[in-house]
C-alpha cells in the first residue's frame, strides 16, 4: 500500500503505478494510487517549471526512523505514525485545513475465502514496528509482514506471505479505518476517494504482480468503516512465493487553493563534515504544523533521508538553525503551543549522519509565558560547546539563553534563567548573528521596535550573552516602517539588512555595526546605514544576510539575498554582494529564482571558500535551493620561458582570481623541504624576464613588488586581497617565488636561489 501525498507538479500527480520488485520475490501486489486532485475533479492545474537547480531535491526529501519512542515515517507531503499495530496516515492539506484529517488504519483479519489466515490479537498484544533504513514493519505471525517503504511520492505498505496462505478462494486484506474523511460505501471498487472539502485521500485500483512480473487487477469493498483488498484465487494459487498485496495510498488537495505547505525555510552550515543543514515548516493543517530537516551538500544534492524534528499534534512553527563546532552539531530551535503557552523548544542534529537527539525544553518555568521568534546562532570555535538562542517573550521584550550540547547527546539549559538583552512590550520579531567565530567573538542582535513607526533596534552581546554594548535605535525615516531584520557578522563587524517599508512597498537598507569600544559594556555602537535596493515601481522585501568573508581576511564580503515584485504578485528571488567599511555593492546583483513562482521568504548560510547556499519557499508549497558563488572568473596562465629550477616548487593560486574576492592569495608548493624563507615577487608592468637570469630554465620577473616570507615544509601562501571595483577587470598580474636554499640545482647567476615557474594572473569580475 503506497501512502503519498501529491500535488500540482507534474512529477507528483497521476496515478503512482506498482513499482516491481526483484525476480526473487514472488509477490501479488494490491497497487492503490494516492494522488493529488482538485476538489472540483475537473480542474487540471500544472505548476511551472522551476527555473534554477538544484529546486525540488529538498522538498522530495522523505525516510523513515525512530526518535523519542515514536516510530515514524514522511514525505514531502504525508506523515505516519506507527503504533501497536496500526498506523496513522495524515495528508499535509495546507493551512485551509481547520485540524488534521487522519487516516487510521488497522489489520483487522486476512482470509482465504472463509479460511482465516490472520486474526488480529488484542491491542495490547499487537505487533511494535521496527524500523530500519526508510522501512517500518510490522512481524505478523505465521510468516506475514505488514511493511511500509517511505519514498518522494508515497508510503508503500505490503503483505508479504512466505508460503501460499491455507484454504481456496479470493485472498481478501481487511482493514479497519477510522477518519472524519467520507466515501461512498460500494462492492467491487476499481479506487476510493475519503474526501472533504479540504480535500483528502484516494485510494486507486488493485493490482497483483507476481515474481515473474505477471499481473492481475484486484478489486476492493468499502463498508463505510472496513475496506477489503481482495485478489482472485487462481491467480493466488498460481503465484509463486513469497507473495505480496500492495496498495498505495496518498493525500490529496484542493490544487490552485492551498495556501501552504512547506514555508519558513532556513539553513546552517557545518565545516567538519561540509554540510548544510536544511530545516522549515511542514504545514499539514492549521492546527498541526511540524519541522522537518534534511543535510544538504555544498553541491545541493541532499545526503540521507528527510528527518522529523517536531512531529507532534501540536502547532510547531518558526524553526531556526545553527552549528556548533566542537560538538559537530546542528542545533533547531522552534516555538511550539504548549498547554502553559508558547514555548521555544530545541534538538540537536548531528551534522555528518544520524537521527536528532533527544528535544529539550529551552524556555519554560514561567506559566502562561509566551515565549516565540526564536533564532539561534552557532559556535565555530572548539572552545565552546554552547549555542545561543533568542526569542521574544510576548509583552516583556527581547531575550535570550545558552544551551549547552554536552556528549552524548544531553543539553545544558536552564529553564529559569534568562537573560534580557533589550526590554519593552513592542520589541519583536528578534534576529541573531549565524555564529560567535573567533575566540573573542561576540554576536549581535537585531529586532523590530513596533513603538508607533517601527525601529530597528540593535545590541552587540559577548559570547556568553554578557552585554557588549548598550542597545542601539535607529530610526526609520519619512514615517516608514521597519521590518524583518536579519543579521550576520564575525564577531567583530556585522551587517543589519532589514526591509524598509513605504506604504505598501518596500525597499532593503543595510547598516554596518561594530562595537567601538570592546572594553566597556556601555557604550555605543558605531553604524553606517544607507539603502541597497531602492526601487519605486516594485517591493522588495524578505532580505536575508550572511558573512561569506570575516573582517580579518581585508574587507569583510557579505551576501544579501531577498524578494522583488509587484506588491500583490510574485516576487523573484536576488542576491547581491557588499564589500568595504563602510560597506559598498560589490558588482552587480544576480536573479536567484525568476519570478514564475513566488519566492519572497528566504534564508542564506555562507559555505567555504566563498560559496553559500540559498534556499526559499516557493509559493509558499515546496522548499528550493541554489548553490551561490561568491567569485567566479580570471584565469592563470603560465609565463613562457619561466618554467621555474632547482628547488623552486610551484606557484599558484588560492580561490578565483576575481575582483572583490578577499581570500584569494598567491601559494608556493613543492620547494625544498629544509629551506627556511623565499621571496615573493609580483610585476604589474608585463616586463620581460629579468635579463639578468642566465640559462633559459632560471627565468626570474621584474620584482616590482618583493616580499620576504618564512617557509613552512617547502610550502608558503601571500595574501593578496582583491579590490572590489569595476576598475581591476582585466588587470593583469606576473608572480613568481625565488626559494635560498642549499639543495643542489640552484640558477646560475645564485646558485643558492632556486626560482619557482612564473604565472600571469588575469582578474576576471
Amino acid at each position: 500500500m503506497n501512502l503519498s501525498q501529491g500535488s500540482s507538479h507534474p512529477s507528483r500527480s497521476g496515478a503512482q503505478p506498482f513499482r516491481g520488485l526483484t525476480p526473487t520475490v514472488a509477490i501479488v501486489a494490491f497497487t492503490v494510487s494516492l494522488v493529488a486532485q482538485s476538489a472540483s475533479r475537473d480542474t487540471d492545474t500544472t505548476a511551472p517549471a522551476p527555473a534554477v537547480a538544484p529546486q525540488s531535491a529538498i522538498s522530495q526529501a522523505f525516510g523513515a526512523g525512530h526518535t523519542d519512542g515514536v516510530t515514524w515515517a514522511a514525505g514531502p507531503d504525508y506523515k505516519a505514525i506507527f503504533g501497536r499495530g496500526t498506523v496513522e496516515f495524515t495528508p499535509a492539506l495546507g493551512a485551509q485545513a481547520p485540524h488534521n484529517l487522519p487516516v487510521n488504519f488497522t489489520l483487522e483479519s486476512i482470509r482465504r475465502g472463509e479460511d482465516r489466515v490472520f486474526t488480529a490479537p488484542p491491542a495490547e498484544q499487537r505487533a511494535v514496528a521496527q524500523a530500519s533504513g526508510n522501512t517500518v514493519r510490522f512481524e505478523r505471525g505465521a510468516g506475514i509482514v505488514e511493511r511500509y517503504d517511505a519514498t518522494a511520492d508515497h508510503l508503500k505498505q505490503s503483505f508479504v506471505f512466505a508460503q501460499q496462505p491455507a484454504g481456496s478462494g479470493d485472498l481478501i486484506v481487511r482493514l479497519q479505518l477510522d477518519t472524519e474523511l467520507e466515501a461512498s460505501i460500494g462492492q467491487g471498487l476499481d479506487g476510493l476517494r475519503l474526501d472533504s472539502q479540504f480535500g483528502g485521500v484516494d485510494i486507486g485500483a488493485v493490482v497483483g504482480v507476481d515474481a515473474g512480473g505477471r499481473r492481475a487487477k484486484g478489486s476492493m469493498n468499502w463498508d463505510g468503516r472496513h475496506l477489503e483488498l481482495v485478489l482472485s484465487d487462481s491467480f493466488v494459487s498460481n503465484a509463486s512465493y513469497p507473495l505480496e498485496l500492495d496498495p498505495p495510498i496518498g493525500s490529496v488537495f484542493p490544487i490552485g487553493t492551498l495556501s501552504g505547505d512547506d514555508i519558513q525555510p532556513d539553513i546552517a552550515y557545518g565545516g567538519f563534515f561540509q554540510v548544510y543543514l536544511v530545516v522549515w515548516e511542514n504545514v499539514y493543517s492549521s492546527s498541526d504544523r511540524d519541522v522537518r530537516a534534511i543535510r544538504v551538500l555544498p553541491s545541493g544534492s541532499t545526503s540521507g533521508s528527510v528527518l522529523q524534528v517536531a512531529y507532534t499534534s501540536n502547532v510547531e512553527r518558526k524553526p531556526q538553525v545553527g552549528y556548533n563546532a566542537l560538538r559537530r552539531k546542528f542545533f533547531v530551535a522552534w516555538q511550539e503551543d504548549l498547554v502553559s503557552g508558547w514555548e521555544i523548544q530545541g534538538r540537536s542534529i548531528p551534522s555528518g549522519s544520524g537521527s536528532p537527539d533527544a528535544k529539550t525544553l529551552v524556555t519554560g518555568g514561567f506559566l502562561f509565558d509566551d515565549n516565540v521568534e526564536p533564532d539561534v546562532s552557532g559556535e565555530l570555535t572548539l572552545t565552546s560547546e554552547d549555542v545561543y538562542v533568542v526569542y521574544r517573550k510576548v509583552g516583556s521584550g527581547i531575550y535570550g539563553k545558552p544551551v549547552g550540547l554536552t556528549v552524548g547527546g544531553g543539553y545544558s539549559v536552564q529553564p529559569f534563567v534568562e537573560q534580557t538583552i533589550a526590554s519593552g512590550s513592542d520589541l519583536r520579531d528578534p534576529s541573531i548573528s549565524k555564529s560567535a567565530r573567533s575566540a573573542g567573538g561576540n554576536r549581535c542582535v537585531a529586532w523590530e521596535d513596533a513603538n508607533g513607526f517601527d525601529d530597528l533596534g540593535a545590541r552587540i552581546i559577548r559570547r556568553d550573552g554578557s552585554p557588549a554594548t548598550d542597545t542601539v535605535l535607529i530610526s526609520s525615516t519619512n514615517s516608514d516602517n521597519v521590518a524583518n531584520p536579519e543579521v550576520d557578522g564575525d564577531g567583530d563587524r556585522f551587517l543589519i539588512a532589514y526591509e524598509q517599508i513605504q506604504s505598501s512597498s518596500g525597499d532593503i537598507w543595510a547598516v554596518d555595526i561594530f562595537d567601538s569600544d570592546p572594553v566597556s559594556s556601555t557604550n555605543p555602537v558605531s553604524i553606517g546605514r544607507k539603502s541597497i535596493v531602492r526601487n519605486s515601481t516594485s517591493d522588495d522585501a524578505n532580505p536575508s544576510v550572511t558573512m561569506l568573508y570575516p573582517t580579518s581576511w581585508g574587507s569583510p564580503l557579505w551576501l544579501v539575498t531577498y524578494g522583488e515584485g509587484p506588491v500583490s504578485g510574485p516576487h523573484a528571488l536576488w542576491s547581491l554582494k557588499l564589500t568595504g567599511s563602510p560597506w559598498h555593492t560589490c558588482g552587480p546583483r544576480d536573479q536567484t529564482a525568476s519570478g514564475a513562482t513566488d519566492n519572497t521568504f528566504n534564508a542564506v548560510a555562507a559555505g567555504a571558500n566563498g560559496s553559500a547556499m540559498v534556499v526559499w519557499s516557493a509559493d509558499e508549497a515546496q522548499i528550493d535551493g541554489r548553490r551561490w558563488e561568491a567569485f567566479a572568473g580570471g584565469t592563470v596562465t603560465q609565463i613562457p620561458g619561466a618554467p621555474g629550477c632547482g628547488a623552486g616548487g610551484a606557484t599558484g593560486t588560492d580561490g578565483p582570481a576575481s575582483i572583490g574576492n578577499q581570500g584569494f592569495g598567491i601559494t608556493l608548493s613543492g620547494a625544498d623541504t629544509n629551506a627556511m624563507a623565499a621571496f615573493w615577487r609580483a610585476d604589474v608592468t608585463r616586463q620581460p624576464l629579468n635579463a639578468g637570469c642566465a640559462g633559459s630554465t632560471c627565468r626570474a620577473i621584474f620584482p616590482l613588488v618583493q616580499a620576504f616570507i618564512p617557509l613552512s615544509g617547502g610550502s608558503a601562501r601571500w595574501p593578496l586581497p582583491l579590490p572590489c571595483s569595476p576598475a581591476f577587470f582585466g588587470f593583469e598580474i606576473d608572480t613568481q617565488w625565488i626559494v635560498i636554499s642549499n639543495a643542489a640545482g640552484g640558477c646560475s647567476w645564485s646558485p643558492q636561489l632556486h626560482a619557482s615557474n612564473a604565472i600571469r594572473i588575469t582578474l576576471g569580475n
